[in-house]
């Protein structure tokens, strides 16, 4: 409904702009402007100031609604969270970016294939305003409204393209991402484990976003486990295995004594964030020269120090697949059966513990990536007969 309502304002914005060009100058006056600069002016104001009006409404209504767990039977339903919205298309300019925006569909329909998947899988809907404004503040979610803001987050160039245009292929595909992360955590809570074949958006915190992540997803998740679970879900563990520094929810927990993140990435690449590196309670710099062995023994090692110690009673795994040999930005040299022996390790010291562990997709900026995700997630069902 909030798409719509955006772009039919839009539309008249620049109904009043088009408009006011047709004009020609000076054939009237009102109140003592040439009619042409009055309808450009009105536009221009009017683009500029709708979304305050829509956001603040969305706000505040939001404000009467006090979010509940999913009622949903999660004893009979396979905990992989999908949507066919998660997949980003927006006419092939997504393509300017290395990402592959629709691994999400590919990775279901090989599940599917396989048997993994049936019918019977967690369908999420678009996440509500009054989940997200639990973290995100009013002003954060208004700078979404504009164009140009959002290109400084996906760092693709889209500032020319209409917001609503956005908004229906960019911002809601990632609202279905953040609810499945959320979906899947409860179905965590439930099962033992979930996995959500979207979502890990963890260069966004709160207030900031940026790499290709608009909407706080983990943190969202951490914040609604703990509100819905408070007896099950405290001491929470993030394990950020994408080939990029998780800056977005150190930032958002590095005060939290609760909150402890293990953290595998490339020092020397995206985003640098020396101020985040602060919330990391174990940090392993990995680089070209670590290969399966190396890193999987750094983890196996990691997963087992760090859960004795810290005890966690719930585990978010950001499994971002970018650490992959070749991929243009990770910059790692991790082999696809290498990738398949670290969700295994996880898992295991997960499972083995009894702790609820929820698994979100994350980075991974090649075509083959949605084949080895596959692979894992297989591996795992049939390793751990889930």
């Amino acid at each position: 409904m909030y798409a719509w309502v955006d772009l039919t304002c839009w539309l008249w914005g620049a109904f009043m702009i088009v408009y006011g060009i047709c004009l020609s100058a000076g054939e009237s006056d009102i109140f003592g402007f040439d009619e042409v600069a009055f309808w450009i002016c009105a536009g221009a104001g009017f683009f500029l100031f709708y979304p305050v009006i829509l956001e603040f409404i969305l706000w505040l209504s939001s404000q009467f609604f006090t979010p509940s767990p999913p009622s949903l039977n999660f004893s009979n339903l396979v905990p992989i969270a999908y949507h066919p919205s998660y997949n980003i298309t927006a006419g092939g300019i997504e393509k300017m970016h290395p990402f592959d925006s629709r691994k999400y569909g590919k990775v279901f329909h090989v599940l599917k294939e396989r048997g993994i998947i049936k019918e019977n899988y967690l369908i999420p809907v678009k996440c509500p305003r009054s989940i997200l404004r639990a973290v995100h503040p009013f002003s954060y979610l208004l700078m979404l409204c504009y164009s140009l803001s959002i290109t400084t987050k996906v760092e693709v160039p889209v500032c020319f393209l209409p917001e609503p245009i956005l908004r229906f292929r960019v911002l809601n595909p990632m609202l279905y991402g953040t609810y499945g992360s959320l979906l899947a955590g409860c179905a965590a809570i439930e099962k033992g484990y979930a996995i959500n074949l979207s979502g890990g958006y963890h260069h966004c915190s709160s207030r900031s976003g940026g790499g290709f992540c608009i909407y706080a997803d983990i943190t969202i998740l951490i914040y609604w486990m703990r509100y819905w679970y408070p007896d099950k879900v405290h001491r929470v563990m993030i394990v950020d295995l994408d080939a990029h520094q998780g800056n977005g929810h150190e930032r958002d927990f590095i005060d939290d004594e609760e909150t402890f993140i293990i953290d595998f990435f490339n020092p020397n690449i995206y985003p640098g964030d020396h101020y985040a590196r602060k919330a990391i309670k174990f940090a392993e710099h990995i680089t070209e020269s670590d290969g399966d062995e190396s890193y999987c023994s750094k983890l196996e090692n990691a997963m087992t120090n760090c859960i004795e110690s810290f005890k966690p009673s719930f585990i978010v795994y950001n499994a971002g697949t970018d650490c992959m040999e070749g991929d243009p930005l990770g910059r790692l040299q991790i082999t696809p059966q290498g990738i398949i022996q670290r969700d295994e390790i996880v898992f295991k010291h997960a499972l083995k513990n009894k702790v609820p562990v929820v698994m979100l997709l994350s980075g991974g900026y090649q075509q083959v990536n949605a084949p080895v995700i596959a692979d894992s997630i297989s591996n795992l069902f049939s390793k751990f007969n889930l």
